[in-house]
């Protein structure tokens, strides 16, 4: 049933963006190309930079060239993808870290970036890249359909609502797992083992607390949850268009609803359907409800008497939260199997 779900998912967010297309054909803008013509790289021979932009309402990304005057070399790059991504992932060359090509990637860099700033890795962008470590995993039996898993990092502190921002990056495991869905951008191989990382951070809006039990604090953004306990905090949920079929534009907030309970917290999230998440994050896991527990539309839930009661247009499902811990146990297991051996030789 994962796989079936997953399908869906994908159609359904290809007809919804048909859909929109249709009903804005005039929303795509294309500028006009930018051309540099001058020697970038110091070694005496004209190169050539092209720039502009392409893209709609629910598609678009900058675009650039460079031609090497010397070695007729080109290299070619672009931010084009959904707006409803977190992150631009760009593999690019290995040649341009060379000391003679430096000339190459600032020139790339100031022309492709122009409206965004380097930066370093934020908590909630942490938290994504921990979570593709493993990647979206999909099951067809139990409560859940999917998981993600990622690290707890805990920060003293208020939390924050990061930046618009670019890095370079080499993580091999962000490479493996993340879809480049980019048009015309190489892909990662053995010539291109570091790529440009974007993160629209700044789409998580601002950060509004609710109480919680046990001394704990919640914080929701219009994408992400964050949990605060005495003077720090943690992102435990981050919604991605990939990981967590997200909505097709991030200006659409995602999580709707955020109850904390049992040490669990529940996320309702509005993707391309809606969906209820539970996250453990004391193991690090968020699994979303299957289809036929929570349904994708005139769903609801709430917790009482120590179960999870959903609604749907029919009638009510009560589910043991004893249940919902176990499974999502089970979820971690299923990825680390040595946690489950840990356990056994801890006597757990």
């Amino acid at each position: 049933m994962g796989n079936n779900l997953s399908q869906i998912m994908q159609m359904k967010r290809v007809l919804l963006a048909l859909v929109l297309f249709l009903m804005a054909p005039h929303a795509s803008s294309a500028q006009e190309i930018k051309i540099v013509e001058e020697d970038l790289n110091g070694d005496g021979y004209v190169d050539t930079l092209k720039s502009h932009y392409d893209g709609g309402s629910m598609f678009g990304g900058e675009f650039v060239s460079l031609a090497a005057g010397r070695t007729k070399q080109r290299y070619e790059y672009n931010r084009w993808g959904s707006h409803g991504q977190f992150i631009r992932l760009i593999p690019f060359a290995n040649a341009l870290l060379r000391p003679e090509n430096r000339g190459f990637k600032e020139a790339i860099e100031k022309t492709f970036f122009s409206d965004i700033r380097p930066g370093s890795i934020d908590p909630s962008l942490q938290w994504l890249i921990s979570a593709y470590a493993t990647g979206k995993q999909e099951f067809s039996q139990g409560l859940f359909s999917q998981a993600v898993h990622f690290t707890v990092n805990w920060r003293n502190g208020a939390p924050e609502i990061p930046g618009f921002y670019y890095l370079v990056t080499s993580d091999e495991r962000l490479f493996r797992q993340y879809p480049v869905f980019e048009r015309r951008n190489p892909q990662y191989d053995q010539n291109h083992q570091q790529g440009w990382l974007v993160y629209e951070g700044a789409r998580h809006g601002n950060i509004a607390q609710e109480d919680a039990p046990d001394g704990y604090r919640i914080y929701k953004t219009a994408h992400g949850v964050i949990l605060g306990r005495g003077d720090r905090h943690a992102w435990i949920f981050v919604n991605d268009e990939v990981l967590m079929d997200g909505p097709p534009k991030l200006t659409w907030p995602s999580v709707k609803k955020v109850v904390f309970s049992n040490e669990l917290v529940f996320v309702l999230h509005a993707g391309v359907v809606e969906s209820l998440f539970v996250v453990d994050f004391k193991r690090g896991v968020a699994g979303r409800l299957g289809e036929s527990v929570f349904p994708v539309r005139d769903g609801g839930f709430e917790i009482q008497d120590g179960n999870l009661t959903v609604r749907t247009g029919t009638g009510i499902r009560k589910i043991d939260m004893n249940s919902v811990k176990r499974e999502l146990e089970i979820l971690w297991e299923h990825a680390f199997p040595e946690n489950q051996l840990n356990q056994r030789k801890e006597g757990r």
